[in-house]
């Protein structure tokens, strides 16, 4: 390689060390660009198994993009599918579901990759409705008697001049009370004697017989009968009170319990603050009443919370006004109090006086 020199700049070939650099770097992006860009899509295609029926097609394409992944698409929108891709993974297999709902004909399936290449088949959904049937016998109708299919007169039964349903229903039944079954209340048919011929005659007489009693059952054996006798025996006084009685059949005292724990009693803890803990046990005043704390709490008003809080006393109602006071005396008014006051700094003043004069 031959180095020259220009005015103390190194150059390869006539181009400067810069330029050169410049060069480089570009070549080694454009490499790497090569390597890891996607192979183009070429003749890309997919081929339908089968191309008609109702259920599943197995969709086969060749000439994807590598590394981009397949979506399969029916008349436009994303399906559901199961995909494997060949080694290569310009190939795949897909296997889809005809949607439900789907009319019968043509429709389109496409497969598209991640770079948008994209290939397209059709797929035909059969028509598996049958063709409708021939219309059955027509039944016979019920004012057909005689089956003919003619409204004969004699079908007429309830003889308004038209055979139709209404010659189907039957002839009306005897009423209850109708004895003679004439279909007329006649006088003897008011079998209750109230006046009416109605469905009220149609009760029978009440049944004879005698309503006896039964024989009282033997009396039960009393607890305190032991040897069953019926008699109050001596023995038969297990309490020792002189008595045969119920208080017999009481059975031994069971053996005393362990003692319970000391009980916490009631603490008076003022009036109720929002920021005390309470504890069960603890007594409050709250709006005038007493309140006993049922369970522990923080910030539960004793008149809102009767899950934590019990009333213990409530607040007595305001009671009526006393009775006025008699008249009070009246106070001396300003002159005369002044007036006393001033006799009695006289009275002191000729005491002094006189002492001062007759020792």
């Amino acid at each position: 390689m031959e180095h020259m020199f220009h005015g103390g700049k190194t150059s390869f070939w006539g181009i400067q060390m810069k330029t050169l650099t410049v060069i480089v770097v570009g070549l080694l992006f454009l490499g790497l660009f090569v390597m890891v860009a996607p192979a183009e899509a070429q003749n890309a295609s997919i081929t339908l198994t089968p191309t008609s029926g109702i259920a599943a097609v197995t969709i086969r394409g060749t000439g994807f993009s590598v590394w981009s992944g397949i979506t399969i698409y029916w008349d436009g929108s994303v399906v559901p599918a199961v995909i494997s891709e060949t080694d290569d993974q310009t190939a795949f297999t897909a296997i889809i579901s005809v949607p439900t709902q789907t009319v019968p004909g043509l429709h389109t399936v496409m497969a598209r990759d991640g770079y948008g290449e994209q290939a397209t088949a059709y797929f035909n959904v059969v028509d598996v409705t049958g063709p409708t049937g021939p219309a059955g016998v027509n039944g016979q109708h019920c004012w057909d008697l005689d089956g003919d299919g003619i409204g004969d007169p004699g079908e007429d039964t309830n003889g308004d001049g038209r055979v139709n349903v209404d010659d189907c229903r039957g002839t009306s039944g005897v009423n209850c009370w109708d004895l003679d079954g004439d279909g007329i209340k006649d006088p003897s048919e008011d079998t209750n004697g109230d006046g009416v011929v109605d469905v009220l005659d149609c009760q029978g007489p009440p049944g004879e017989g005698i309503s006896v009693p039964g024989a009282p059952g033997a009396p039960g054996i009393n607890c305190w009968d032991l040897n069953q006798n019926g008699v109050r025996d001596a023995e038969e006084d297990i309490n020792g009170d002189g008595t045969v009685d119920v208080r017999d059949c009481r059975g031994e005292p069971g053996p005393e319990g362990p003692e319970g724990p000391a009980g916490r009693g009631i603490i008076w803890r003022g009036v109720w603050s929002e920021e005390l803990n309470y504890a069960a046990g603890d007594a409050v005043e709250y709006q005038g009443s007493a309140y006993i704390a049922l369970a522990s709490s923080v910030n539960a008003p004793p008149a809102e919370s009767s899950q934590y809080w019990g009333l213990l006393a409530a607040r007595g109602d305001t009671g009526p006004a006393g009775e006025k006071g008699e008249t009070g005396k009246a106070a001396a008014t300003g002159t005369a109090a002044f007036v006393l006051a001033l006799a009695a700094l006289i009275l002191i003043v000729a005491g002094k006086v006189r002492k001062w004069i007759i020792p």
